[in-house]
């Protein structure tokens, strides 16, 4: 957003490197692409939004040329493309809803805390948040409008991935977060909303954050792991269970 008040092309390839090494980290994040074309489009910048196009293609191709695009492309789309559907598409759109109250109820909160304050600042309710933007423009090129259209968009492409998993649903706080960050809502009604949630959260996290121990059939099973020749490779998609019982897994295949 810092681009939207000081528009250069060095910042579009900025946007555009970051964007390409999030989206090599985890094709997930794709739908960042969206924030980085929509603000520099604001600016009616078109050079600038072929450099950031540039540096995001430069960086998921030097991220991915070492170990070959192909392969690259098979492990990180094709393989999730071809994966058995976890739910379906109401299963998975109720999951990600789920989740979001269950382990983030705090920033749901203060999201719609500062939604609220977007919405009465419009209606000149309250002041005006002092900082520029192209506020003058199309409503699709505003920051608030922008922040909308990324977290619809990545929403959907989490419902659409049939290998949908919780903890995808992180993707979802970025664009939650900078809401937040771009009309901060009022301390006292945050923390006080925060505090009314606390308990539904640790509630929903208690499991996270104080895990149960094992029970009889996991401890055999990092027993067995434990019994193999010393040096001993093995394969898990619960790789705790690998390092707990001291072996070795190869990294190529390790789902972590």
């Amino acid at each position: 957003f810092g681009y939207t008040q000081a528009p250069t092309s060095p910042r579009a390839v900025a946007a555009g490197a970051l964007l390409g090494a999030a989206v090599a980290a985890k094709a997930l994040a794709a739908p960042a692409a969206l924030v980085v074309a929509l603000l520099v489009l604001s600016r009616r910048r078109p050079r600038d939004l072929a450099f950031a196009a540039a540096a995001a293609a430069v960086v998921m191709l030097g991220a991915s040329v070492p170990w070959g695009i192909d392969r690259v492309w098979e492990q990180s789309v094709q393989y999730n493309r071809e994966a058995s559907r976890l739910t379906s598409y109401p299963g998975a759109v109720t999951k990600a809803l789920h989740t979001l109250v269950d382990r983030d109820p705090i920033v749901l909160v203060a999201a719609g805390l500062a939604v609220a304050m977007l919405v009465l600042a419009r209606l000149g309710w309250v002041r005006a948040a002092d900082r520029p933007s192209p506020a003058g423009g199309p409503v699709l090129f505003r920051p608030a409008s922008v922040l909308v259209v990324w977290l619809a968009v990545q929403f959907a492409l989490l419902v659409y991935e049939p290998a949908f998993w919780r903890p995808h649903v992180a993707f979802l706080i970025a664009p939650l977060a900078l809401l937040v960050a771009l009309r901060p809502p009022p301390v006292v009604a945050l923390l006080v909303g925060a505090a009314l949630v606390m308990p539904w959260y640790l509630s929903n996290v208690q499991v996270l954050l104080w895990p149960d121990s094992y029970n009889s059939e996991e401890r055999a099973a990092v027993d067995a792991l434990r019994a193999l020749p010393r040096g001993s490779l093995a394969i898990s998609d619960e790789p705790g269970f690998l390092w707990r019982g001291d072996r070795l897994t190869d990294p190529y295949l390790a789902d972590s």
